[in-house]
């Protein structure tokens, strides 16, 4: 520890309970089982929440517990919030040439720490990636434990406080926190957004299993989740569909079902003419232009549905992610080569959005590089044929192990895997509480 490090670190008596700052009901939904868990160890929680938050259903407080408004809290320091936009906004605009992001973190962190103080009730804070109030994260005499509230946070955002830990969901994961981001120490947490498929399909595992199932069914049901919907923009949008109606056109003289799912975001009038273009899952999505949550009905749906389907066919949407999960075979597209007119947005798509090369498109061996029309044909010929044969040394299922490996750090996702996780959060958090 370094002189300056030194100078920031005052002792604390607020070391018997934590804090929580979260502001989406959403991400507050993936952390929400460790809050629950702590709260079951009697560890007293100050939680500091926004409106949206506040008014949902997710919340419980025991009689241990403190509830803050975060809205009534910026006005209260409003001064502090105004000293941090301005150390923020000096040090991007001076130092982003020269130095990484985490350097940048860290250094208005260690300046907002020079004039103030902790102004939360624990000196120990758990805060959840994407919400409206990282001034409050800068601050001497705090602890500042952040979880991911997505798997593509780590770029999407540019944090501007910095953690002393940081529990992603896999080792790629925290490799990923730590260099674009930066953190003092990383811990394996849970991945809660799929946990909704824990124990899920064990039986697909066994190779004589899936080729009896196969035996069994005369047709694959093959489904291609849509990466995109209207708020992406018309141009987008219609370039996939023209790109999913090249696939179908590719299965039509295949023994194969083939299933088209609509982006939860989706309108209702978006779906319906969907419906006009291809068969859909029965599954109804929640019509909602901001989802919060995914309710239990709806996960209920999702995973009935991955229990029935055979393989996945990808784009780009992280529901892809569950199918892996699931264990289920995919055949993941690589379009950043691929010349087309109506489907040129897509390529420029793939190329733009960095997650996708860091995590879908990052295995080059596993993956269908597709320049046009005919690789497309000759592609997903080559991918009905393993996956008919159950070739489980193919791309789509050494693919389909990779990221799930990637997002959850292990090759099946079950409730005893969950719970050592859980452990090791609360034994690492309480560590620091005594």
């Amino acid at each position: 520890m370094n002189i300056f490090d030194k100078f920031l670190k005052i002792k604390s008596n607020n070391n018997t309970g934590i804090n929580l700052v979260s502001d989406v009901p959403k991400e507050y939904s993936y952390i929400k089982p460790v809050i629950d868990y702590f709260q079951s160890k009697e560890i007293p929680i100050s939680f500091y929440l926004g409106k949206s938050l506040i008014n949902s259903d997710l919340i419980k407080l025991t009689k241990k517990d403190f509830l803050f408004e975060l809205d009534a809290l910026s006005l209260r320091f409003r001064f502090r919030k105004v000293i941090y936009r301005i150390f923020r906004r000096i040090t991007w605009f001076f130092l982003k040439p020269f130095i990484k992001v985490p350097e940048i973190n860290l250094i208005i962190s260690k300046l907002m720490s020079l004039f103030f103080n902790n102004p939360l009730k624990y000196k120990t804070t758990l805060t959840i990636t994407k919400h409206r109030y990282p001034w409050l994260l800068c601050s001497r005499n705090s602890y500042i434990i952040t979880f991911p509230g997505s798997w593509d946070h780590y770029i999407k955002f540019f944090l501007g406080y910095y953690s002393d830990i940081y529990f992603g969901w896999s080792h790629k994961m925290n490799s990923h926190w730590r260099e674009y981001q930066g953190c003092r120490y990383i811990n394996l947490g849970y991945p809660y957004i799929f946990d909704y498929l824990s124990d899920i399909n064990l039986p697909r595992i066994s190779e004589n299993n899936i080729k009896r199932q196969n035996q069994e069914q005369k047709r694959l049901k093959i489904l291609y989740p849509l990466t995109t919907c209207l708020v992406y923009g018309e141009i987008i949008y219609n370039a996939e569909l023209n790109l999913v109606k090249i696939i179908e056109q590719a299965l039509l003289n295949l023994d194969v079902d083939f299933l088209v799912k609509a982006r939860p975001n989706s309108t209702k009038s978006e779906i319906d003419e969907l419906s006009r273009m291809f068969r859909l899952p029965p599954i109804a999505e929640p019509i909602k232009k901001s989802i919060n949550s995914f309710s239990k009905e709806y996960n209920f749906q999702r995973r009935q549905l991955l229990e029935t389907i055979d393989s996945v066919i990808n784009f780009g949407t992280t529901f892809v992610v569950d199918s892996a999960i699931a264990q289920l075979p995919i055949m993941q597209l690589d379009m950043r080569l691929y010349k087309h007119k109506e489907i040129l947005d897509l390529s420029s798509l793939q190329n733009k959005f960095g997650p996708l090369e860091d995590y879908l498109l990052d295995q080059k061996d596993l993956i269908y590089s597709i320049r046009d029309d005919d690789d497309i044909y000759k592609s997903v010929m080559d991918y009905y044929k393993d996956i008919s044969n159950v070739n489980l040394n193919s791309k789509p299922y050494k693919f389909s192990k990779y990221l799930r490996e990637s997002f959850t750090g292990t090759n099946y996702l079950h409730s005893k895997f969950r719970q050592n996780r859980l452990d090791g959060i609360f034994n690492c958090i309480n560590s620091y509480l005594d």
